[in-house]
């Protein structure tokens, strides 16, 4: 089975990235941007515009700031326990995507003005004239799209021992190193009987011939036979 230790550090690696690209890419949209002022960057479909969002992803569900503070914060709290209970590397990167997301902007609703728990999440991305978002959102709306989709493809989340890297053909043979469902293992096997019966075909036969005693020239006389006085 994956070491826990190996899937956190795939969970804290993913959570950290997000995290840190979306508090970076607010405090350069607040250094360089000023609220209300747009910057083309696709026509109209996409541009930068600095906006602060008392609501939930994308401008959603404004005037409800304390409901989604409380929200994010059973989020960030609960799903790293429920995360790390799946020993599929895959649904481990996706949830931790989501929780990083989730992550920034409560960063922003506790920390942010006007006042603690109340603070309004700073937007930059505007697509077309529809919603305004960051980079939090993006990884909320991705994580959560990929997690339906592993749901309906039927993806595990927890992973048999057997299906872990390193283990795809079972348990080994005792006392042997080999594995016991190797593939090849049945064809060494067979190889090696194959050969033996190979080398007991061609041996010649020695049957007959009169036996000759160490240490005599091949110009010996044959044993049986007289010799010249």
């Amino acid at each position: 089975m994956r070491s826990r230790r190996s899937l956190f550090f795939t969970w804290l690696v993913w959570a950290v990235l997000v995290l840190a690209a979306d508090q970076l890419t607010k405090v350069w949209a607040l250094r360089n941007l000023v609220e209300g002022e747009r910057h083309s960057l696709i026509g109209d479909a996409l541009g930068l515009q600095l906006l602060f969002n008392p609501g939930a992803a994308f401008s959603f569900g404004v005037g409800t700031t304390a409901v989604f503070t409380v929200i994010s914060t059973i989020v960030v709290i609960g799903l790293p326990f429920y995360t790390l209970k799946s020993t599929s590397r895959v649904w481990v990167s996706v949830l931790a995507v989501v929780w990083g997301g989730a992550a920034g902007n409560l960063v922003d609703r506790l920390f942010r003005q006007p006042s603690f728990g109340r603070g309004h999440v700073v937007d930059f991305i505007a697509y077309g004239n529809w919603f305004i978002g960051n980079v939090a959102d993006i990884a909320l709306v991705a994580g959560i799209a990929v997690v339906a989709i592993l749901t309906l493809a039927g993806v595990a989340f927890t992973v048999d021992p057997g299906d872990e890297a390193g283990g795809e053909f079972g348990g080994e043979i005792e006392g042997t190193g080999e594995r016991a469902d190797d593939p090849h293992h049945t064809d060494v096997e067979e190889d090696g009987l194959q050969n033996t019966a190979l080398e007991e075909a061609s041996a010649p036969d020695m049957t007959g011939l009169p036996h000759i005693e160490p240490g005599t020239s091949d110009d010996s006389p044959i044993l049986g036979e007289g010799t010249d006085a």
